[in-house]
């Protein structure tokens, strides 16, 4: 039977989480937007990009899905866009939405086949802020764990309920492949 999503506990340990953390510090934030660019008050939370120099990050990730993709078969070629580092902070949040960027379904460019987050905050340290998964009727939270890896199709309905207190720290990606068939 094919799971919805995966996890992969603890892929990254506290001191690696740590890494992670320092690393990012230097990279330049700036307010998430929606790719649609309609609707600004759909996704509120504070996002960094990576962008090159990033192996020792990317190489694991790219190692821990393509062997999760055995149980989906989806046509993947790699990581095709920047990571995004983010930061929930009291009232942000992120509404229902899919990763897959609909206008580039009929297109022969690189489609989003494999949506991963990188939990980096121990859960202990905010409130809200849960991950749901929507497999059909109602939505799941996803475990939570600091350093856990979560996989899911891209076209599965997700959102980030509001933070209520403190703050969530996550890595999330894109794997991708020739477009869907």
């Amino acid at each position: 039977m094919t799971c919805l999503y995966q996890v992969v506990e603890k892929f990254f340990t506290k001191e690696g989480v740590k890494k992670v953390l320092s690393e990012v510090e230097n990279l330049q934030p700036m307010k998430a937007s929606v790719s649609s660019g309609m609707r600004e008050d759909y996704r509120k939370v504070t996002a960094r990009n990576f962008g090159t120099g990033y192996d020792w990050l990317l190489d694991p990730i790219t190692e821990t899905i393509a062997e999760a993709n055995k149980q989906w078969g989806f046509d993947i070629v790699g990581i095709a866009e920047d990571l995004q580092y983010l930061v929930y902070k009291e009232g942000d949040k992120y509404d229902r939405h899919l990763d897959l960027h609909i206008g580039d379904l009929s297109k022969d460019i690189p489609n989003r086949k494999i949506t991963f987050i990188i939990q980096l905050s121990d859960s202990a340290s905010y409130e809200g802020c849960d991950l749901m998964l929507d497999g059909g009727i109602k939505g799941d939270a996803i475990p939570r764990g600091i350093g856990d890896l979560i996989m899911f199709p891209s076209w599965l309905a997700h959102w980030v309920e509001p933070c209520i207190k403190g703050e969530r720290h996550s890595i999330v990606g894109w794997v991708a492949g020739p477009h869907w068939r």
